[in-house]
């Protein structure tokens, strides 16, 4: 087999160096072919007809390479009605108006734009490509049309053939037209890519007002910018007009999200793939549920962390709703809003398992709250009928929370866990909402606004990633307790274990997640990145050596990282590998122990190298705490290398029944400085490595575990030895834990005062104490069955008289 691999890895290797010099020589002879090109100003007469041969084949070959892909086509006529579109929406007064809009506004437009700019930088780097393209191509049409009017003007004067002249006259043309064609795709590539350009720098210079604005607004929110309701003229209410300003702005936003999946719909493949899978998966595990083969124990079967699951359509729902989200990265804020709208029902179905029947009534009332809520910044145009009923959606949203609270519907919730701090921010929310009442109806509607949406959607946030919670945990356990897990031993052995930490990384993945959206709604986001970076960018400078808080924090990641690494690799090997395979003794220790060393000193290295701590500052900094460690740790720096050599040379391993310092007993671990057996009686000792290469050692298990037993009795001098030889083979035979080779040996030892002496041979390898003690039991009882006396000492009858 080594022979036929060599075979093959050389004969790979042949082709792939033949192939490689094949297209060296290619490239080496189109340079050729150009350097001469340049250094010559004309072909000869007796080369035209070959070297016309060559160019037309070239000049089919720059045609097809010249010609616009697919992608540059589909942006070229997309580019118009794009460009049409977004000066349609640049002229809407809120895009005129920046420095009067509200926050939720302004991150709205930001959103849009960001959006709009990321299409325009695709395009931007598709025209980019093909003028570059075009720019070497024009270039080396240009050299070829100047080499073929040299050899037209040496033809001709050499009074060439006149049909020569006109071959020669139509590889020109061929030229000219091909240049033609190239100048036009130029110029419509240049003019493109100029409309392009215009469109980026305006879009930037929005995107710049808008995060000022934002600034602005976050700082005049605490400004009365209304006049309070109980002023004369305040109370009116065009409810019709409002109502149609809520549909047309709704049609608007479809349209608009539309129109992005329209231009966007490169990204539809990876999209429906991954929908694809969702529904396999979902769908999948719902007919195994109904069908009650999806746990290997029934008992889970009646848990309702699963009972999800006997919603597949709302659960793919759900999935397919956040596939959107991650797919469709730079969307607009339109999609946004339809995205969570959509995801009411999902939510309500998922959040149904898990609560008592009698509690949707909450669910449903946060819901309605919220759709009117969306409704209701959907008016444009009403900003006195917005207000009013923002208030009645504050009101209601006060009612709802206070009947929360009331009711302490938190606590029948499966994340008992952050009860307490639910509870408290319950009640801080129902102090902000009477803030915002009180701010509405004094002309302070900026801020009450700002408090009611950040209220808002910090709830609604909370039942999105509660249900997000519900369904990861569920299917984690089902993939844990499905049949297919009794497969893996590390699954087996550890499953509580991996199931309560990987619910645990989920809920604080939740929550972090919770923080980062709740952050960006009240727009404190971009503070907190501020402030951490300058935090992080705080820097000393020790020596010639700068090292940032970034850099530390980086340090201690990496270390915790390897270590985490290092454990679980163990793990894995020792669990999972090294229980699959027969090695050689000594073999999985050396094995884990090597790999534990090396994981752990690379990322020390990559640690240490984080902080810019240089190759040769490390040489430096090892040198110089060698000669510290040699003088003052050199026990330590002892026991670590016998550690070492244990490891490779195998003297003793884990598990060996060894004798050392008159302690006996069985090898539980060999560490970096020191190894711990534990004795028969239960104690754990704690032996310094040095003694296992110093000493002497007793291992009662170093190539074998079989031992050699010998039970020794008498009887008395009347009896039959050939009977009782018999008696003694019958009985070790028969143990189950004896082994048959070496085979047991009866043995009469011979002749006592007034006895007879026996001896019986027989080897173990578990069970020592406990079959040793089986034999002598058996024995005494068959040789008390046939009727065989023990031995009894006959005193002196003279002496006696």
């Amino acid at each position: 087999m080594r022979i036929i691999f060599i075979l093959l890895t050389f004969l790979v290797l042949n082709i792939t160096l033949f192939a490689n010099m094949q297209t060296v020589q290619k490239e080496q002879k189109e340079l050729n072919r150009e350097v001469e090109s340049k250094n010559k100003d004309y072909i000869p007469i007796s080369e035209i007809t070959k070297e016309a041969s060559t160019l037309l084949v070239e000049l089919k070959e720059m045609e097809e390479i010249l010609a616009q892909s697919a992608e540059f086509k589909e942006m070229h006529n997309t580019l118009d009605p794009y460009s049409k579109s977004i000066e349609k929406l640049l002229k809407k007064s809120n895009y005129k108006n920046i420095f009067n809009q509200n926050i939720r506004e302004l991150q709205k437009m930001e959103g849009v734009l960001k959006a709009e700019l990321k299409q325009f930088q695709d395009w931007e780097i598709i025209l980019n490509e093909h003028i570059e393209k075009y720019d070497k191509y024009k270039i080396i049409l240009e050299q070829k049309r100047v080499l073929w009017k040299k050899s037209y003007e040496n033809a001709r004067q050499k009074s060439a053939p006149p049909e020569l002249l006109v071959y020669i006259d139509s590889v020109l043309e061929d030229i000219k037209t091909l240049q033609k064609d190239l100048k036009k795709k130029y110029d419509q590539a240049l003019t493109d890519s100029q409309l392009v350009s215009s469109y980026i720098l305006r879009l930037n210079e929005l995107i710049e007002n808008i995060k000022k604005a934002h600034e602005i607004a976050i700082n005049r929110v605490f400004f009365k910018n209304q006049a309070s309701l109980f002023e004369s003229g305040a109370l009116q209410f065009h409810f019709t007009a409002y109502i149609k300003s809520i549909k047309n702005s709704l049609l608007e936003k479809y349209q608009e999200s539309k129109n992005y999946f329209w231009i966007n719909n490169k990204y539809w493949l990876k999209f429906f793939v991954l929908a694809f899978l969702s529904a396999l998966f979902v769908f999948y595990y719902n007919y195994l549920y109904r069908k009650e083969r999806l746990f290997v124990s029934k008992s889970s079967i009646g848990r309702k962390i699963f009972f999800f699951i006997r919603r597949p359509l709302s659960t793919y729902m759900f999935f397919l709703i956040l596939i959107v989200v991650f797919v469709f990265e730079e969307r607009p804020a339109s999609l946004t809003e339809i995205v969570l709208i959509g995801m009411v029902l999902p939510i309500i179905r998922v959040l149904q398992t898990v609560i008592q029947k009698k509690y949707y009534r909450y669910l449903y009332t946060f819901f309605a709250i919220y759709i009117f809520y969306i409704l209701n910044l959907n008016a444009v145009g009403f900003a006195l009928e917005k207000r009013y009923m923002m208030l009645l959606i504050n009101i209601a949203l006060l009612v709802y929370l206070f009947r929360v609270l009331y009711k302490d519907i938190l606590r029948f919730i499966s994340l008992n866990s952050l009860y307490k701090i639910g509870k408290y921010l319950l009640i801080t929310f129902c102090l902000l909402l009477l803030i915002a009442l009180f701010a509405n109806i004094y002309g302070v509607v900026l801020l009450s606004f700002r408090i009611v949406n950040g209220v808002i959607y910090i709830l609604y946030a909370s039942m999105i990633f509660y249900a997000l919670h519900v369904i990861l945990s569920g299917y984690i356990v089902v993939l844990l307790r499905r049949r297919i897990s009794s497969v893996s031993h590390m699954l087996e052995r550890y499953a509580q274990k991996i199931e309560k930490t990987t619910m645990y990384l989920i809920k604080i993945w939740m929550i972090l997640w919770w923080l980062l959206i709740v952050s960006q709604q009240l727009s404190i986001y971009p503070y907190f990145v501020r402030m951490i970076d300058k935090l992080l960018a705080f820097s000393i400078e020790i020596g010639e050596t700068t090292i940032s808080l970034q850099a530390i924090v980086d340090f201690l990641m990496i270390i915790i990282a390897t270590f985490i690494l290092a454990k679980l690799i163990r793990v894995i090997l020792e669990v999972e590998v090294f229980a699959r395979f027969k090695l050689p003794r000594g073999a999985p220790t050396a094995i884990i122990t090597t790999l534990n060393y090396v994981i752990i000193i690379s990322g020390v290295f990559i640690a240490f190298s984080s902080l810019g701590v240089t190759p040769e500052q490390f040489v430096l900094l090892f040198g110089a705490l060698g000669v510290g460690i040699g003088f003052g740790l050199r026990n330590i720096i002892a026991n670590f290398i016998s550690g070492i050599i244990m490891v490779f040379e195998r003297p003793v391993q884990i598990g060996d029944t060894i004798e050392i310092n008159k302690t006996m007993g069985s090898v539980q671990s060999i560490g970096a400085r020191s190894s711990t057996i534990k004795t028969f009686d239960g104690s754990e000792v704690i032996i310094p490595n040095a003694d296992f290469i110093s000493k002497e050692i007793i291992n009662w298990t170093l190539s074998d575990k079989h031992r050699r037993k010998i039970i020794e009795f008498r009887v008395d001098l009347d009896n039959d030895i050939e009977k009782i030889i018999k008696i003694m083979q019958d009985v070790v035979t028969s143990h189950k834990d004896v082994l048959q080779d070496p085979q047991p040996l009866a043995t009469f030892k011979g002749f006592g005062e007034y006895y007879l002496e026996f001896k019986l041979y027989f080897w173990l390898s578990e069970n020592l104490i406990v079959a040793q003690s089986d034999i002598s039991m058996g024995i005494y009882k068959a040789l008390k069955e046939a009727g065989i006396k023990m031995p009894v000492k006959k005193t002196n009858i003279v002496e006696n008289e």
